[in-house]
């Protein structure tokens, strides 16, 4: 049982006694048999769960306890076992020891219901009240509405009224009464944007914005409260042999382990820079790429926590400008820019880039020229050959996230 569920002594009302007296025991005998069979008629038993009483607010708990009082009901707490036909696992037998908490209630038909009634009524409205909180909290993560106000500035409206404006957005409603940041009841109208307080007059701007709520790749593990990890793939399961294949196609070595980097705020940005691709090019351009980016051990913290460090580019090669270099084999990467570590280990990330437009890049290049005479219309990336690319270069941070840590020897 639970710390905030709340415990109640068991009752038993007084006894009620009916005396017959009559000269014939015979008589005596039928009457006190058809007595106890019509009271028997009437009395019913019900249990109810422990955690539905610790439900009720305070003044639902006490008028429960005045109707039992009142109506001498018996209340009984104990366990509530296990049918004799039903199996249950000794794991579930030992979470919920011998069976549930209940409470017994028993009385007269009429009054025990009426008690169960209730509690039931109570309990369904909390259930609808916990429901309620969890949808506006989740609509107010998608989208808030704000009202301007009379100081100038944008006010968030509550929890609820967030809940009743979108509500009344989706199914094209045009009118709902709110609450104004003075604390005023207004009604808004949907097609104008604007809420009108009836009695002052006084009118205030409205707006919708959409959060954009982000996004997480479906294979991700979830991460709770975290906002960077590591995790080591089976070697057994399906995203392990896809990421393998690929590397192993062009690339042979022996790989040691496969671990997906899951980092919260480089995958936010990587996100934001894929929409901003896409609003300039198009689908069509957006030039979305799995490729390969070979790193010594020393770089590969800075790289999954932070981003590519394009200060590297010169101390390795800088043919086709001054970036962070992908290549569109692993072999490339593996044979000439994983170094190995003291005991032998070479490194590897398998990397998802927006290449976008690309254009052949020079030696002197420090970011991707411009596409014509708009100096603002600039390529995406740059490459070694325009037809055909064997590596892709990038100058901004946000356009490659480190997918999957390939270690290998």
């Amino acid at each position: 049982m639970g710390p905030q569920e709340k415990t109640f002594a068991s009752s038993k009302p007084q006894q009620a006694m009916i005396r017959v007296i009559s000269c014939d025991p015979y008589i005596t005998k039928t009457i006190q048999s058809e007595l106890e069979r019509i009271l028997q008629k009437h009395l019913i038993k019900r249990e109810v769960d422990v955690q539905e009483f610790s439900a009720l607010e305070p003044m639902e708990l006490e008028a429960v306890q005045a109707k039992i009082r009142v109506f001498g009901i018996s209340l009984e707490h104990k366990k509530h076992q296990q049918n004799a036909g039903n199996t249950v696992r000794p794991e579930a037998r030992a979470q919920t020891g011998s069976g549930k908490d209940v409470y017994v209630l028993e009385g007269l038909k009429e009054d025990v219901l009426s008690v169960t009634e209730l509690i039931g009524r109570a309990t369904q409205e909390a259930l609808f009240k916990d429901f309620q909180d969890k949808e506006e909290a989740i609509t107010a993560l998608n989208v808030q509405w704000s009202l301007k106000g009379i100081n100038g500035a944008w006010q968030e409206v509550s929890l609820r009224d967030n809940y009743m404006l979108e509500y009344a957005h989706t199914r094209d409603k045009i009118f709902v009464d709110i609450d104004a940041p003075d604390g005023s009841r207004v009604t808004v109208n949907l097609k104008t944007q604007e809420a009108t307080n009836g009695v002052t007059g006084m009118t205030y701007k409205l707006k919708r914005i959409e959060s954009g709520a982000l996004e997480m790749p479906v294979k991700w593990d979830p991460m709770q409260e975290e906002l960077f990890m590591k995790v080591e793939l089976q070697p057994t399961s399906q995203e392990y042999r896809e990421i393998a294949q690929g590397f192993l196609k062009t690339a042979k070595f022996n790989i040691c382990k496969i671990e997906r980097v899951q980092n919260l705020y480089l995958w936010n940005a990587y996100s934001v820079c894929k929409q901003r691709i896409f609003a300039k090019n198009g689908q069509a351009e957006l030039g979305e790429k799995t490729l390969y980016h070979g790193t010594t051990a020393e770089s590969c913290q800075c790289i999954e926590r932070d981003r590519f460090d394009r200060g590297h580019a010169g101390k390795h090669a800088a043919k086709y400008g001054k970036g962070v270099y992908f290549a569109v084999n692993a072999a490339y990467s593996a044979n000439g820019f994983s170094p190995a570590d003291k005991s032998g280990l070479k490194r590897m990330y398998v990397v998802r880039v927006l290449t976008g437009r690309y254009t052949v890049g020079k030696s002197s290049m420090i970011s991707p020229p411009p596409r014509g005479s708009d100096p603002t219309d600039c390529y995406d990336s740059l490459v070694d050959n325009q037809q055909q690319p064997s590596m892709f270069v990038i100058f901004h941070d946000d356009q490659a996230y480190p997918e999957y840590l390939i270690t290998f020897k």
